[in-house]
């Protein structure tokens, strides 16, 4: 059966919107909406291309594309998660929706375990050596 042209999964389209909504919308400055927004772009995206097999015995290239964005899409995916768990403005990153640093509430490490969909936050609390870490566990 020969395959369909209208399943046809353009990846150069995919990859380069990726990077798009990412600097447009995850970018130094961000908001609550925006980051959800791409969320929600990220996700849709998802369901389109990582259900994907690549066969490199067909195309390398095509399958090194693939498995590329199939990449991109997990860490893209993770780093829009992290920005809007995190409700503060810190470093070079500038949340407008919110302006300041607060470290009561977040100076922390994330740690994202999968399926990362499942929403639930617990604080843990690890020693490395001589120094104790606080953490998010997002899974």
């Amino acid at each position: 059966m020969p395959r369909s042209v209208r399943t046809e999964l353009d990846l150069a389209d995919v990859k380069s919107s990726l990077r798009s909504v990412m600097w447009r919308n995850v970018g130094i400055e961000r908001t609550g909406d925006r980051l959800q927004e791409t969320r929600d772009i990220i996700d849709f995206w998802s369901r389109y291309v990582m259900d994907k097999t690549f066969d490199p015995s067909i195309s390398r290239d095509a399958a090194i594309a693939g498995w590329e964005l199939q990449n991109m899409l997990t860490v893209c995916s993770l780093i829009t998660s992290a920005a809007y768990t995190r409700t503060e403005s810190r470093g070079a990153h500038f949340r407008l929706d919110y302006p300041t640093r607060d470290d009561q509430h977040w100076r922390l490490h994330l740690l994202w375990r999968r399926p990362w969909k499942r929403r639930y936050l617990s604080r843990l609390r690890h020693n490395n050596g001589d120094r104790v870490f606080n953490s998010i566990l997002c899974a």
